[in-house]
Parts: structure tokens; C-alpha cells; sequence
């Protein structure tokens, strides 16, 4: 994402700051009115009235034209459930089955983000297994969706009638992310219409453990005293994600980051999917596959169930009326539950009337057992390392900390090291920190830790630094060169504050050179590799800085400089002859 300088920067203050947390399994907005100075924050979803957030659930024609988002979706797409489920039986003149439902539903998709690599155009499969659409697209309907709401929502419940350029918005993003995650976000933000190109000010990306900490420093007042450590555990919907600061200021509320951001694909949505297993093992996969089919409203009602019941464990009943009651299975469910019971003694299922069960504490456990292990795991490894020695509190933040049954195991396995801390809303806190980092983006975290090496490709003639096999004869030059190296601007773990810069002095190899081409490259490897063709070294943008091509090599000196404003970087290019300057924004990778 690159630009000459031409992107608009804020002559007026906003309006309003508007933070849009687009979740694996929940999404909704927060916001707040100049001059409020974050003491009232609203948070609302779209077709929701009671709740802050609604399902992240959007809903295409077989066109792949915007249907529905949220809670409305869900509504249009079971009414169409419901005339496929009656008119299943129906053929035509050939003998083929009517054809399905002409509407499509997408959910879950934010999870094809994680560990996105370069250059990869990954697709979203519809619910049903009929469709697909570009990942892309999936997230600029929604993003655009979340912004056509926040700016109605705004106008309905206030005097102002506000405009999207009047408004900073601020996307939350899991901090564990890849540098190609974070930067789709801010391309589709732009497809979406919240801003008009990549390097617009207009938005900013709030990491979400981030975000959280600053919503439970306001809070919670009083509760991190300076000197205080604390872990911000964001369990969202798609991931856990871990982000570490020391306090250095109670009030108002400063923190420096400890340790780089950590966590995995831990999130509700595997306990989903552990479900879903789960069926096909109770039910068979050829009964499972033809429940899906012949009563797909039913399946979608049965997810929802579970779904619904995860975070309070002591309600344990789900109803399976239609799969015991349908001809075309043909199922007892005593028979059923006495086969599974047979195979999996240690974990069964308990029968309640024809038609209902209810899954065992064993067998609930047994859902939750990987990816609670996998966050206790990662917890234990976290507090061993030197940085975090002495940690005093275990912030929970998101959805999926709300499971009584994740606060009991990590109470269970933590509470006599660390204090907890759970906000009174913990699915709000990431949407109202947002919205208060979006108001004073470097107000909060002094310093944070870069998790990835930084720099250029280079041609050098310097080549005592390495090994004589890789330097090339150059007849221009009549010297050899080395090429393809790593010059770094910013080292891994190096501890960056806030409006921290770093400037690389850099010549053209060439006499009469007319541009220089730019690589920006990042290693995650803890040794940086001297060459960028490392397979472990990733290549994340490239911009082009013209020279003048009468002048000499040392004329042309261009300047890099590497800006760490905030939870992005920008990285520009000054040739000091043609005084030419090229930026390219980056969110800060993992």
C-alpha cells in the first residue's frame, strides 16, 4: 500500500470516534461524540435491541449481492430454510430434486485470516457447501454493513447528521495477526467506503487484547496500580489472543508492552466444531449428511442450541425432535444413545424422553479439552519467561471468556499465582477500548515490542560480511556485488515507543540510475538471516523512489525511515536530490 503523500489528513477533529469489532462469531460497534472525552460510550449491533453485539453471519443471493448481515440475516436465511425443507420432496420433469435454497450464508470466515501468507486469494465456503465467495469480498459486505449501521444508529439517536468522512474509525484486529492479515482489513475498510484509500488517517487498527486493557484501566479503576504486570487474555470467537504490559502510571493509565503478542487459534468457535464432530460420531456421517440436506433448518437450529449453552456448562439439553421424529432416518434415539454409550463409556450421553439429551459433564469436558489445553499450555510457557516473571493479574477479555467452564479451569490451574481480573461486560471491552484508542491512539501504550525483524533487500559492495561464493562479478561496476541482502531497520524484541523513528541511509548501485526499487522484507526468526531469499523471510511490500539519473550514486542518497506512530508503521523513501517522497503504511505484524 503505497502513496505519494496525497492521502487527506484530518483538518477538523471527528465528529465522532466509531470502533468496528468484526468478530469470528459476534460483531458490533462502539462510539463516542466529540467532547465527550470517552466518558459515554454506546455500543450497539445491527437488529439488535437488548444485546451489544450480534452474530457475524452474512447472507448473499447465488448473485453474491449483499442480502442481509447479523441477526436479520440468520431471520431471511431460516425463512428460506423453511420453504427448501417444504418443497424438498418436490422434482422436476426429469426426476431431479428442487433446487436448494437461492440464498447463500457465510459465517466463521474471519478465521481464513489467520496466518494468511502473501499473495494468497483464499475463498469462503457457504454453509450449505453450494458456494463460494473471495474472503475479500465476505469482509468488505460486512465491514460495509457495520458502517452503513454505526452511521444511521448515530443519526437516529442524536441531532447530528453525521457522514462518513466526519468519523474516525477504528477496526479491531487480533494482535497475533500477520502483517497480510492486518493490511486486507485496511483494503477492505476501503472497498467498504469508511475511507478512501489505504493511507487515509481516517482509520486506525486497535489490537484487541490492547484495546481491552485500556476499557478495564477506565473501568476498573484503581486496579493496576504502577509497577503492576498483567496478562490481557482476549478469547474471542477464532483465537486466544495474549498481549503483556507492565503499569507505569495508575492514572491516568500508561502501559508498556513486556513481550511481543502470543496466542493461537483457541477460540469459541473450536468448541463448534468439536460439536459438530461430536454428531457425526452419534449420529453416523451418512444420517448426519442427510439430516443436513433434507432438514437444513433444523441442523442450523441444533448448532445455535449448543451454541447458546456453552458459556453456562450446567445447562446441558439439547432437543433432537426432528432427527427422532423424521421418517427418512429412521432413528430410536435410545437405540443411538446405547451405540455411542457402547464405544465412549467414559463420556456419554444421558436420554430424556424420545426426543432430547443431555451431554454428560465427561463428555463436555472432553469438547473443551484441546483447546483448553492448548490456552493452559500457552499460559504456563508465557509465565516462565524472564519478562514476565512476577506477573500479578490475568485480564479476561471477549466472548468466549465468559464460559464458566474456561474461568473454572484457569482459576483452577492460576489462581494462586495471579489475581483475575473480568470486566462487567467482557464481550464489550474490546469495542469500548477501541473506541478510546481511536479518541488518543498513543495516549495509553508507551512502548510496545516489535515481534518481527524489518528492513529492506539490498546490493551491496561491501562484501567482507560474507561468504565469497555469493558475490557476482558485475561488468558495469567492474567490482563484485553481493545481492539480495537483509538490511535490517528494526530488530525483533527491540522495545519501540510511540513515535519512534528510524532512518536507513541507502544509494543507487548503478551511475545514472533513474529509480530505486524498495523491498520491504520481516523475519520472525529470533537470528536475522542474512539474505532475503530465507524461506523464513516474507516480502510485504514494494514501492518505487525516483532518482535523478544526472546526478551520482552519493547524490542520490535516499533516506528510509521506519515511523512507529501506533499499532502501524510507516516506512518512506526520500531521494535527497528530486526530494520525491513515497510512504507505505503497515499494521505491525506478528
Amino acid at each position: 500500500m503505497t502513496s505519494n503523500r496525497a492521502y487527506p489528513s484530518f483538518e477538523l477533529p471527528p465528529v465522532a470516534v466509531v470502533s468496528i469489532d468484526l468478530g469470528t462469531a459476534y460483531s458490533g460497534i462502539g462510539y463516542s461524540l466529540a467532547g465527550s472525552n470517552g466518558d459515554q460510550i454506546f455500543c450497539s449491533a445491527p437488529s439488535e435491541e437488548l444485546r451489544s453485539k450480534t452474530s457475524t453471519i452474512l447472507v448473499l443471493d447465488y448473485q453474491d449481492n449483499f442480502i442481509a448481515f447479523g441477526r436479520e440475516a440468520e431471520v431471511q436465511y431460516k425463512t428460506y430454510l423453511e420453504k427448501v425443507t417444504l418443497e424438498y420432496q418436490e422434482v422436476d420433469d426429469a426426476g431431479q430434486s428442487v433446487p436448494s435454497t437461492p440464498l447463500a450464508l457465510y459465517k466463521l470466515f474471519k478465521l481464513g485470516l489467520y496466518d494468511i501468507q502473501p499473495g494468497e486469494s483464499p475463498l469462503v465456503l457457504s454453509e450449505d457447501g453450494e458456494r463460494s465467495v473471495p474472503l475479500t469480498l465476505a469482509l468488505t459486505l460486512s465491514l460495509k454493513a457495520l458502517k452503513d449501521f454505526a452511521v444511521g444508529h448515530i443519526r437516529n439517536e442524536t441531532t447530528l447528521n453525521i457522514h462518513v468522512h466526519e468519523i474516525r474509525w477504528v477496526i479491531t484486529v487480533p494482535a497475533i495477526w500477520s502483517q497480510t492479515a492486518k493490511n486486507i482489513m485496511r483494503e477492505c475498510a476501503v472497498s467498504a467506503g469508511l475511507i478512501p484509500n489505504h493511507m487515509s488517517t481516517r482509520l486506525v487498527l486497535a489490537l484487541e487484547p490492547e484495546a481491552a486493557a485500556i476499557a478495564i484501566g477506565k473501568n476498573m479503576t484503581g486496579l493496576l496500580a504502577k509497577g503492576a504486570k498483567c496478562m490481557v487474555i482476549d478469547l474471542g470467537g477464532g483465537t486466544a489472543d495474549i498481549c503483556n504490559y507492565i503499569v507505569t502510571n495508575q492514572s491516568p493509565l500508561k502501559m508498556q508492552e513486556l513481550i511481543a503478542p502470543t496466542g493461537g487459534q483457541w477460540g469459541g468457535s473450536s468448541i463448534d466444531s468439536a460439536f459438530e464432530a461430536f454428531l457425526r460420531d452419534f449420529l453416523g456421517p451418512s444420517n448426519l449428511e442427510l439430516f443436513q440436506k433434507q432438514y437444513p433448518l433444523d441442523y442450523f437450529t441444533l448448532i445455535e442450541q449448543f451454541i447458546s449453552l456453552k458459556e453456562d456448562t450446567v445447562k446441558r439439553y439439547i432437543s433432537m425432535a426432528v432427527l427422532f421424529t423424521c421418517p427418512e432416518l429412521d432413528l430410536d434415539l435410545k437405540e443411538v444413545v446405547e451405540s455411542f454409550n457402547s464405544k465412549h463409556y467414559e463420556t456419554p450421553v444421558v436420554p430424556h424422553g424420545a426426543t432430547r439429551i443431555e451431554l454428560s459433564e465427561p463428555l463436555i469436558e472432553m469438547m473443551y479439552q484441546d483447546t483448553t489445553k492448548n490456552i493452559i499450555n500457552h499460559l504456563k510457557n508465557l509465565l516462565q519467561k524472564p519478562e514476565l516473571a512476577g506477573m500479578n493479574y490475568f485480564l479476561m477479555a471477549g466472548g468466549f471468556s465468559c464460559s464458566r467452564y474456561i474461568q473454572t479451569k484457569l482459576q483452577a490451574v492460576f489462581g494462586n499465582r495471579v489475581h483475575f481480573a473480568i470486566p462487567p461486560k467482557p464481550r464489550q471491552a474490546v469495542m469500548i477500548g477501541a473506541v478510546l484508542f481511536g479518541m488518543q491512539p498513543n495516549a495509553t501504550v508507551e512502548a510496545r515490542i516489535s515481534p518481527v525483524h524489518y528492513g529492506v533487500k539490498c546490493s551491496t559492495t561491501h562484501r567482507s560480511a560474507y561468504p565469497a561464493h555469493v558475490a557476482v562479478y558485475d561488468s558495469i561496476l567492474r567490482q563484485y556485488v553481493v545481492h539480495d541482502t537483509f538490511s535490517v531497520g528494526v530488530s525483533k524484541n527491540e522495545k519501540i515507543p510511540a513515535g519512534y523513528s528510524v532512518t536507513k541511509s541507502y544509494t543507487p548501485l548503478y551511475p545514472h540510475q533513474a529509480t530505486i526499487q524498495f523491498e520491504v522484507y520481516s523475519c520472525a526468526l529470533e537470528n536475522v538471516p542474512s539474505f532475503v531469499t530465507n524461506q523464513h523471510v516474507k516480502r510485504i511490500s514494494t514501492f518505487t523512489v525516483n532518482c535523478d539519473a544526472n546526478k551520482s550514486q552519493a547524490e542520490n542518497e535516499t533516506l528510509v525511515t521506519y515511523n512507529f506512530g501506533s499499532t502501524e508503521i510507516t516506512v518512506s523513501a526520500l531521494n535527497s536530490v528530486t526530494r520525491e517522497e513515497v510512504e507505505v503504511k503497515m499494521a505491525l505484524q506478528k
